[in-house]
């Protein structure tokens, strides 16, 4: 014999000992070796016995499934299924289970960071027994807690804005008996949620490639507390100025410097913290340009057809464009341009 579906209403404890779910329907079913015709199914009596060996009569048998509502507390039961074979030989199956009432030992989990006034809804998930929502009367057993003070009943609840106005952190636990989320010897297990309320704010913020003088460069808040919503403006002090950025959804300002220079750039939400990043604005400058051979060595002076090349040691030039324009030297006619490339 064994459970039908039994996932709902039976497990097995760490002590390998058959548990049943306390007030939740249980269905047992027979097992034959071939499926049974209708006579052999007449031949086959279940019944429900309790500790005392008391015939549970609201229980009901249908062909070869037998159906009751285990009521007793920490009570056992025992199912059991007698067939009579054409023969006469009777043969028996049992199963036998104490009952436990239904504990919570999983619960919906929210954000991990939420802003103040924020409501916050939470819902049993999981019970010891692997499926099946509960009961009415498993729901009315269940309690709520928030930072240890109870809030509420019932399968799921909603707790309001309003326990939210402080900022700090916020653990939520649903039990039936025993509530161990904060104190001396809290534990953080799936039937709780610890979270925090907190004003939204810049992390960090970012920009690509190296600012210089008279290029725009972009600067972008990339990071979050949480992703900003309507009315949390992203405000930047650089170069000394106060710059707000006009949408939320794209938090991006173009700056130009004028000058080389370390520069502090502050991000922030409103008038909160933020985050403040010291970037390095530099010029672009050519250094000094030289010819040299194909060896790379420094020339003064080529010879007709000579190929030489053109060596520029510059600082921050990378992908800068320059114009080149090389000139002959005669002492008869004047400097003549003679080459221009950019």
């Amino acid at each position: 014999m064994q459970a039908k579906d039994g996932d709902s209403f039976t497990r097995i404890n760490n002590k390998s000992e058959n548990k049943l779910r306390k007030g939740f329907p249980a269905a047992f079913e027979a097992k034959f070796l071939l499926e049974p015709n209708a006579e052999e199914i007449q031949n086959l009596t279940m019944y429900a016995t309790d500790g005392s060996g008391n015939v549970i009569t609201t229980g009901k048998q249908l062909g070869t499934t037998f159906s009751f509502t285990p009521a007793n507390s920490d009570g056992k039961y025992t199912i059991t299924a007698i067939y009579t074979n054409p023969e006469g030989k009777i043969e028996t199956q049992t199963f036998t289970a104490t009952t436990e009432s239904a504990y919570v030992n999983g619960i919906s989990h929210g954000a991990e960071v939420v802003r103040p006034e924020t409501p916050m809804t939470f819902k049993v998930t999981n019970t010891q027994f692997k499926t099946g929502a509960l009961s009415l009367e498993e729901a009315n057993a269940v309690k709520w807690n928030l930072n240890g003070q109870f809030v509420g009943k019932g399968s799921s609840i909603t707790i309001p804005g309003n326990y939210f106005l402080k900022e700090g952190k916020y653990v939520v636990e649903a039990y039936v008996k025993t509530a161990n989320a904060t104190g001396k010897n809290a534990k953080n297990e799936e039937d709780d949620w610890h979270f925090e309320v907190k004003k939204n704010d810049v992390v960090s913020f970012v920009y690509v490639g190296q600012p210089k003088v008279g290029k725009t460069t972009q600067l972008k808040a990339d990071k979050f507390i949480m992703p900003p919503i309507a009315g949390e403006k992203v405000v930047w002090n650089v170069f000394g100025k106060i710059l707000e950025n006009s949408s939320y959804t794209n938090p991006v300002i173009d700056i130009t410097p004028g000058y080389a220079r370390k520069e502090n750039i502050t991000c922030k939400i409103n008038n909160l913290k933020g985050v403040t990043k010291s970037i390095t604005i530099v010029e672009a400058e050519i250094v000094n340009a030289h010819f040299t051979d194909n060896n790379n060595i420094k020339i003064e002076n080529a010879s007709w057809d000579q190929k030489v090349n053109i060596l520029i040691e510059q600082k921050h030039l990378i992908e800068e464009e320059i114009n080149i324009e090389v000139f002959d030297y005669d002492y008869m006619s004047g400097n003549d341009s003679v080459y221009k490339k950019t």
